[in-house]
This record gives structure tokens, sequence and C-alpha cells, in this order.
């Protein structure tokens, strides 16, 4: 395999996919660093089609110093390799991540004639386990998922320990739940770690005080297992990480578009401030406020093309731009008035796409696709 067989399907599935690339009009290109397995840091390339998202490279950044402007040139000098040193102008836009350097990045991108064009666009994805880091370095998270971390570091150990707790699972649910270890950069896992345990909070009560694992040594264990504080917490972390969990879901999905980001947003903060409301403890026993994090967070995610988007929903029913809402949509659409043959055009369409005034009045058929973005604009 190692010798012709891997290769040869790498190269065939590389010609296809850069078949399907050299027919679309516009790229839309994700920057990701990261490190490999040697520790080297590398940054991988893919591109989101509408057949879905495509792997298409890694670059090894080695010893150049990590900055804005070392990140700007090899982001630069990918896109030339994919596209050309001419076809900056098939580029869309570019999706990163919201560390200080890629905000730096954006900056550069938007300053630079030959990328001036292309859109820069934070990752929901990223931002949303971004927003479960913040809950997670924080009491009384905190010490919840590193109990619940424990018990499933625990059974990660022994082959002995998790065949008897299986037994206990099977005669309680009539099935396994495997745990797995939360890592913050595996997105999604540690509401999958917390459902796991909770949902074992029987045949782990049984487990603990089976007496085939009595002589083992077990302490730490039983204390965690036996303790009711420990699983109420648990009760109450549970909703926190399913209403970020189900956000993250929905923004994996072919369907997904950037018009739905903020609307997935407010309703995380909406779900939130109703399970602080609801909740009869843990207003009292947060070492933090909540909705500070949260908004914070929201803020570093917030881009103008994000905002732009959300209006051009058409299932959008909330209310008008802000003053400060327009000033920033005003701002992007002035960036891009230059590349437009009728300068000013955009800010008259959009004043009336707003307002619902013609051509965008009720009256139009195309509000009969008001679910489908697609649809909607097409028909227009």
């Amino acid at each position: 395999m190692a010798t012709t067989l891997l290769t040869e399907h790498f190269l065939s599935t590389k010609q296809e996919v850069e078949a399907i690339l050299w027919l679309l009009d516009y790229l839309n290109i994700v920057f990701d660093a990261s490190e490999d397995i040697s520790g080297n840091r590398v940054q991988n390339i893919s591109i989101v089609t509408p057949q879905g998202p495509f792997y298409y490279a890694t670059d090894c950044s080695g010893s150049v110093c990590e900055n804005a402007t070392s990140a700007h040139l090899l982001a630069t000098k990918q896109i030339e390799e994919l596209v050309g040193p001419a076809g900056c102008w098939h580029v869309n836009c570019i999706i990163t991540d919201t560390c200080s350097t890629m905000r730096a990045v954006w900056r550069l991108f938007n300053h630079d004639p030959k990328t001036l064009h292309i859109f820069t666009i934070p990752c929901e994805f990223h931002g949303l386990q971004l927003l479960v880091k913040d809950v997670l370095e924080h009491e009384p998270f905190l010490n919840i998922i590193s109990k619940a971390q424990k018990i499933a570091t625990h059974f990660k150990k022994s082959k002995l320990q998790p065949a008897i707790l299986r037994e206990h699972q099977q005669e309680l649910y009539e099935r396994h739940y495997a745990f797995c270890l939360a890592v913050i950069t595996r997105w999604g896992i540690q509401e999958r770690l917390i459902s796991t345990v909770y949902k074992s909070k029987k045949a782990l009560r049984a487990f603990i005080q089976d007496q085939r694992i009595c002589d083992m040594a077990n302490g730490s264990l039983r204390n965690i297992l036996l303790d009711n504080t420990f699983w109420s917490g648990l009760d109450e972390f549970r909703p926190f990480l399913a209403c970020i969990s189900k956000p993250q879901q929905q923004s994996e999905k072919d369907s997904a578009h950037i018009g739905q980001v903020r609307a997935r947003w407010r309703t995380i903060t909406a779900d939130l401030q109703h399970i602080l409301a609801t909740s009869t403890t843990l207003s009292i026993n947060l070492s933090f406020d909540l909705e500070d994090i949260c908004a914070e967070r929201v803020a570093t995610q917030s881009a103008p093309l994000r905002l732009l988007a959300d209006f051009l929903n058409p299932s959008y029913t909330g209310p008008l731009p802000t003053e400060n809402e327009w000033g920033t949509i005003i701002q992007l659409l002035e960036r891009f008035e230059n590349l437009h043959p009728r300068p000013g055009q955009s800010r008259l369409q959009l004043a009336n796409y707003i307002h619902r005034t013609t051509p965008f009045s009720s009256m139009n058929p195309a509000w009969a696709h008001s679910g489908n973005p697609l649809a909607f604009w097409a028909e227009l």
C-alpha cells in the first residue's frame, strides 16, 4: 500500500477535486493553522464548494516567525499557487479562526489592491468551541468537567474494569455507553463526555459497589461517583453544553450559510439567559458573568459581512438595523463600490430591500422562497 496504491489513489482523488474546482467561478478558501504529529507548524487549506468542502493541501510554516505579515505572505502565496498570480479575482472569501494574528491578516487583505475584493470571514464552528472553552475555564463547570474527565480517563487505563461496567450498562440499559476524553481542540466532544457519563450514572454507581472491584484502588473514583453534588452539578451543566452543541451541528450542515450565523448566536444567548433565569442554584454558584462572556465572544465573532448577510437572509424578521449597524454595512459597501459598474447603486438597493419597497415589495413572487435564499435571489 505504501509504495503504489496510496500514491495512485491520492493522485486520482486530487485530479477529481481539481476538476470540480476549475469549473467554479469563485473559490471560498479555509486556512487552518495547526501542528502535525511531529510538532511541525503547518497550514491546512480546504475549499468550500456547492458540493461540500474539500481538503486541498498542507503547507509547512517551517522556521518562519509567526506574525500577521508572515501569515499574510504565506496565505497570498498559497492562493497564487492555487489560482495563479493573476487569478486572485476568482477568490470570493477566506475563512480563518479569530486569533489576533488572523484578524490582523484580514486587515492586510482588505488593504491590498490585489485582494481588496476578498471577503474575510471568521470560522463559526471555531467561535462556538471557544465559547465552550470560555465556560469551562470557570467554576463550577471547571470542577465538573475535570471530574467527568477523571471518570473517562479511569476506564481508558484499564481492561477488566470497563468490562465490568459494560455488564452493568447492559443489565440496566440493554446497551453500552463508551466514554470519550475531552480535548478542547476536538469540537463538540465536551458535550459527548458529559452526556455519556450522565447516562451511565446508575451503571457507574452499581460498578463502584461491585464486589469484584472492591480490592482495587478506586478511592478517588469512588468519591466522585458517590458524590451527589457532582451528579446534580452535571445535571445542571448539560443544558449549557446542549444549547451550544445544537448550533454547532447546524453550522456543519451542507445547507448552512452565512446568513444564519447571527441568528444562531442570538438563539444561544437567549437559551443561556433562559437557563440562568430558571435555575435555582446556578445564578448563585457561578463564579463569572455568563452573559458577559457570551457577549464578548459574540463581539469577537462579529464581521461586517455576517451583519449584512443576516439582514439579507429573506427569512429574517427581526428589527431594522440600528444606526451603528447601518454605519458598519455602509463601510463594507463603500469598500466594494469602486468594483461596481454603477457606484452607489448597492446602497440604494439595500435600503429598498430592508424597507421592502420596489422591487422587493411583499407582492414579489420571490418571497414564496423566503426559506431558501438561493431560490429567493435567483427568482429576483
